[in-house]
């Protein structure tokens, strides 16, 4: 697309960026709550 600039393309980064950091929390709540569980 001329004149698009990547904006798509750093839409499509900033997508891919919130999807990884929401996966991260979730692993890191599960780890905590396993941590609880076993007394740490």
């Amino acid at each position: 697309m001329p004149g698009d600039n990547g904006a798509s393309e750093a839409e499509g980064i900033d997508k891919l960026l919130l999807s990884a950091l929401k996966y991260w929390e979730v692993k890191r709540d599960l780890i905590e709550e396993r941590m609880e569980a076993r007394g740490w």
